[in-house]
């Protein structure tokens, strides 16, 4: 059966009555704007006019399973505000569709309600209101603090020292200094958005690791000086919240576009914040002696770099490495006989213009950025 999406504006009103921003002394509303709990995210009637769709009942995702006066929020997931027992629901762009009264409505999620409402991250003067990550977490409590940066994205989590919830989006915004000034990344495709799910981050805590690859919308980014910003909200009520733009100030390192030697290899761990420890020679394997770091934190494991004068003397050696990344050599070639070692850990083996670098151990972080920075060639995980 086949039902035509038309939004309902029954409760439009409630948009006027219960908005503002900024005052935190505001009395608990004696009426909430129409929501729903689902998956522990509120979305809220949106009172703006959605295309004409067609949802049928395999689309569904599910249907509300209790209600609670309008002068209450919904505490558990599957409950509303509403009259609405027993309406179907089910995703429809950023948001939700509920059948209310007859017609489809749409909701949108706390996230993507506040947005509407406020500035975008780029129209944020970038000299003005934007503080360092020491003095946001002085003011607020939340840091947003980088694990590892590359050309094609970053790995990052959050940390609230403070006793208040706050909630952010999958949006972000790119910026490069150039002609002396701060400006907008310039996306490589047109028609684009971000998703509009939110996600909290709860008092005294640490949120989880999450990667951006922004290759889909700026490419590799060049050598250059970045700011990267990311929007959070201390949401009080509908209607009433505080937006904070957090920064992440990084520089590409001066290797795109050059040949990469074992110089550029530090420079690269170095500006991605590990702290490593050059060892000297390590066992020679190839024709070239190895060069052996150690990272700092003992479950981070150990680079092995073998340097070599020309790009054609690399590729030649790494066909001595077997796809598994344990056998080495050939038992035709003298300066590389075959061996077969077994290691403390899971090998990876990189390879880029005149480097071969292995990594033997666990960390995510350092295989996220050699996965980012080299190609992979041989070892744990690898595929023909």
């Amino acid at each position: 059966m086949k039902k035509t999406l038309v939004l309902g504006l029954a409760m439009l009103f409630l948009f006027i009555s219960l908005a503002g921003c900024g005052d935190s002394n505001v009395e608990a509303p004696n009426t909430y704007l129409p929501q729903i709990m689902l998956n522990d995210t509120f979305y809220f009637l949106s009172g703006d006019e959605a295309p004409i769709v067609e949802i049928s009942e395999n689309d569904y995702l599910g249907r509300i399973t209790s209600t609670v006066p309008l002068s209450q929020r919904p505490t558990q997931n599957g409950q509303a505000n509403f009259d609405a027992d027993d309406a179907p629901y089910a995703l429809f762009e950023n948001g939700i569709v509920v059948l209310w009264n007859g017609e489809w409505s749409l909701f949108l999620s706390e996230v993507a309600f506040a947005a509407r409402t406020t500035p975008p991250s780029d129209s944020i003067a970038l000299d003005v209101n934007v503080l360092s990550k020491e003095e946001w977490d002085e003011r607020i409590g939340v840091t947003m603090n980088a694990l590892s940066f590359s050309s094609g994205g970053l790995s990052l989590f959050f940390e609230n020292t403070s006793d208040n919830e706050y909630t952010y989006g999958s949006d972000y915004a790119l910026y490069i200094f150039k002609n002396s000034t701060w400006e907008p990344v310039e996306p490589i495709i047109e028609n684009w958005g971000f998703t509009s799910e939110g996600y909290s981050i709860l008092p005294n805590s640490k949120t989880d690791k999450e990667t951006v690859d922004w290759r889909w919308l700026f490419g590799d980014l060049p050598d250059g000086d970045y700011k990267f910003h990311k929007d959070i909200l201390f949401i009080r009520k509908p209607g009433d919240f505080d937006r904070y733009t957090l920064e992440y100030n990084f520089t590409l390192p001066n290797i795109i576009g050059r040949k990469f030697d074992y110089a550029a290899l530090l420079e690269l761990l170095t500006a991605n914040g590990f702290l490593y420890e050059e060892k000297g020679d390590a066992n020679n394997f190839l024709s070239e002696r190895g060069k052996l770091i150690s990272l700092d934190n003992d479950n981070e494991g150990s680079l092995t770099v073998y340097e070599y004068k020309t790009n054609e003397a690399m590729e030649s050696d790494s066909n001595f490495v077997g796809k598994g990344g344990s056998s080495i050599g050939s038992p035709d070639n003298d300066k590389i006989p075959n061996v077969e070692i077994s290691w403390v850990s899971y090998p990876y083996w990189f390879k880029k213009d005149l480097i071969i670098v292995l990594y033997v151990g666990e960390d995510s972080r350092i295989i996220n950025l050699l996965h980012e920075s080299f190609d992979f060639f041989a070892g744990y995980g690898y595929q023909r």
